[in-house]
C-alpha cells in the first residue's frame, strides 16, 4: 500500500483546479465548505493554505468536541512551532504554490506538519483558518494519529521541530519539543481539568 504522502502528491500533480482541498474518507464536510473556502481564498490573495474550525466525531458519526481554529497568519506563525495549528483533512491550498514548495516529503507522520513549517519558512503569513465549523473530522482507534502510534508521532514530530531550529534559529522551536513531552502535556492537561 503506497504511502499517504505519495498519493496526496500524485493527486495534487493530477488535478487541474487552482485551489485544492482534501479530506479523509470517513471525515464529513459541511455542504458549504468549499464556497467558503474559495471566497476566502480568493478575497486574499496573499492566502496560499487555509483551514477552518472543526467538529470531532466519533467512529458513529456522534459529535464529541468543537476545535475553534487558531486564527490570522500572524498568530499561526506564532504557534506552530508548539504543534499543528491546521486540521488537515479541513485545508484548501492553492494548488501551483504546494507544488513550487515541493509537495509533500515522505514519511509515514507528519506530512501535513513538515510541509506548514516550510510553508512558513517561505512566506510566515499565508496560512489562516476560517472561524466556521466546516468540517466533521473522525476519530477512531485505527487512524495513523491514534494512541498506538503516539511514539512515532511524537518522534517524527521532535524531529521535526529539531530540524526547524537548525534551520532557522527560532528559539520557540525548541519550546515546541518541550510543549509536546508527554510529561508537560500531562501536566497542562492535569492544570486543565482542575480549573474546568
Amino acid at each position: 500500500m503506497p504511502q499517504l504522502p505519495y498519493s496526496l502528491n500524485f493527486a495534487l500533480n493530477e488535478a487541474k483546479g487552482e485551489f485544492i482541498a482534501r479530506m479523509d474518507s470517513d471525515d464529513i464536510s459541511m455542504s458549504d465548505r468549499f464556497s467558503k473556502q474559495v471566497e476566502y481564498l480568493e478575497r486574499y490573495k496573499d492566502i496560499n493554505v487555509l483551514g477552518t474550525s472543526y467538529y470531532t466525531i466519533n467512529e458513529d458519526g456522534i459529535i464529541t468536541s468543537k476545535v475553534k481554529a487558531t486564527k490570522t497568519p500572524e498568530r499561526i506563525f506564532a504557534k506552530l512551532p508548539l504543534g499543528i495549528q491546521l486540521c488537515h483533512p479541513s485545508v484548501m491550498r492553492r494548488r501551483d504554490y504546494i507544488l513550487r514548495m515541493g509537495g509533500y516529503c515522505y514519511g509515514f507522520f507528519a506530512e501535513d506538519y513538515d510541509l506548514w513549517l516550510r510553508v512558513i519558512q517561505d512566506s510566515p503569513y499565508c496560512i489562516d483558518n476560517i472561524d466556521d465549523y466546516l468540517l466533521k473530522y473522525r476519530i477512531h482507534a485505527s487512524q495513523a494519529t491514534s494512541k498506538k502510534n503516539v511514539i512515532k508521532n511524537k518522534s517524527y514530530n521532535y524531529a521535526l521541530l529539531l530540524m526547524n531550529f537548525i534551520q532557522t534559529n527560532r528559539v520557540k522551536f525548541l519550546l515546541g519539543l518541550i510543549w509536546i513531552n508527554p510529561v508537560f502535556v500531562g501536566v497542562k492537561d492535569y492544570i486543565k481539568n482542575k480549573f474546568k
